[in-house]
């Protein structure tokens, strides 16, 4: 006959064992009474089956840890450079693949849009879709951002990404439209804008089809093995208004983003890599500005059904 299941919460030597093990993937905050407390190290709930009590990551699926990690060579300064030259020739190799692959990317054939989709500016301004398109500029690259509407707050690796594209948005504009469409209500998106103090064009497609049609609206995302279900999802979109008609061009999502990200390349250098990283969610705070009236100062806590959905394992967005 088979064990029986553990009736109690974990014990203290349990929950120390489940902490060191949540590192590599920990897509859904589960209850944290489960195991009576959170990961010191990335904040965040250790995975629990759904009707069960928490249990360990499987040993093929977590990251390299301090303790597990192999210990790196020291070697002369002559070594080190034989080594070096070595991998800079698999760079080179590979910014050349890069390149090709950028080439393919721009050769896709194009999809007429059927559809010119009513979305509303972060002042509840109606806008269609092919208004987006302005000062003479033929393209245009949507960033889907995460947020659904029943969340009180987004996303917080899409926060992340956002407040890049906020510093990079003067620069981009001298060659192409951007835009950031969230399924959220549009004041909601206004009282993010302002609590980040961004500048960016925000775009609500509550009411519309638009994140359904372009597959980040109740959709599967691949982490660590497991599908995990997400009402909402991240990607980005490419369109080409020639005349009248506008076209979508590209399309990417998962780990695909990772490029949209300078953060990656950093992380990528390091010698742990993007071991034990996670954007703090507190960032989201850095420019406070007062509450309209009629909001609860507690909504801008994240709610445990929100993070479920929006927490990301390590890897980020997921395996493609």
């Amino acid at each position: 006959m088979p064990a029986p299941r553990p009736t109690g919460p974990p014990s203290t030597p349990q929950r120390t064992a489940l902490a060191k093990r949540c590192r590599k993937c920990l897509v859904a905050g589960r209850s944290r009474a489960a195991v009576g407390g959170r990961c010191s190290v990335r904040r965040q709930a250790i995975r629990r089956p759904s009707g069960g009590h928490a249990q360990a990551i499987p040993e093929s699926s977590r990251a390299p840890t301090p303790e597990t990690r192999m210990p790196p060579s020291v070697v002369s300064r002559e070594e080190w450079n034989a080594a070096r030259q070595e991998l800079l020739a698999a760079e080179k190799a590979l910014t050349r693949q890069r390149d090709e692959v950028s080439r393919q990317r721009r050769a896709l054939p194009w999809v007429a849009l059927e559809k010119d989709y009513t979305l509303q500016d972060a002042d509840g301004r109606p806008v269609r879709f092919s208004e987006l398109f302005r000062d003479g500029k033929a393209d245009l690259v949507v960033y889907h951002f995460m947020y659904d509407p029943a969340w009180q707050l987004p996303c917080d690796h899409c926060c992340c990404w956002a407040e890049g594209y906020n510093a990079y948005a003067p620069f981009l504009a001298d060659k192409f439209n951007f835009a950031v469409v969230a399924k959220a209500p549009a004041d909601r998106l206004k009282l993010v804008m302002a609590m980040k103090g961004w500048s960016l064009p925000m775009y609500s497609s509550g009411g519309s089809d638009f994140n359904a049609d372009f597959h980040v609206e109740n959709t599967v995302m691949k982490c660590g093995g497991r599908e995990v279900p997400l009402s909402q999802g991240p990607g980005l979109n490419v369109f080409r208004k020639e005349g009248s008609v506008v076209y979508h061009t590209y399309s990417t999502y998962g780990r695909g983003l990772e490029v949209f990200n300078a953060i990656w390349a950093f992380l990528d250098v390091l010698p742990n890599g993007r071991e034990g990283w996670h954007p703090k969610h507190k960032h989201l705070y850095r420019k406070r500005k007062p509450i309209p009236d009629g909001e609860d100062s507690k909504s801008r806590k994240r709610d445990r059904t929100e993070s479920r959905e929006s927490k990301h394992c390590e890897d980020h967005k997921a395996e493609s």
